[in-house]
């Protein structure tokens, strides 16, 4: 994989972290508990899928993309 469009999935998917944070803060409004956790709990899968299936192989294939080190 090219190393530029492997940048450009990083940064998108980064991005989205912005509008998960969003819906978090709508989700922390519910406030019926058991629908409250259902949504916390998929917003979360979704953050996890996006680093363990998006971020984390590519920068296994492109480790100089990491931005944490």
């Amino acid at each position: 994989m090219e190393k530029d469009v492997a940048k450009s999935i990083i940064e998108l998917s980064i991005s989205i972290d912005t509008i998960l944070g969003q819906m978090f803060e709508c989700i922390e409004k519910i406030s019926d508990e058991k629908i409250k956790f259902a949504l916390y709990k998929s917003a979360n899968d979704l953050m996890g899928y996006i680093a363990r299936d998006i971020i984390f192989p590519l920068i296994e294939i492109h480790p100089e993309l990491n931005t944490e080190s």
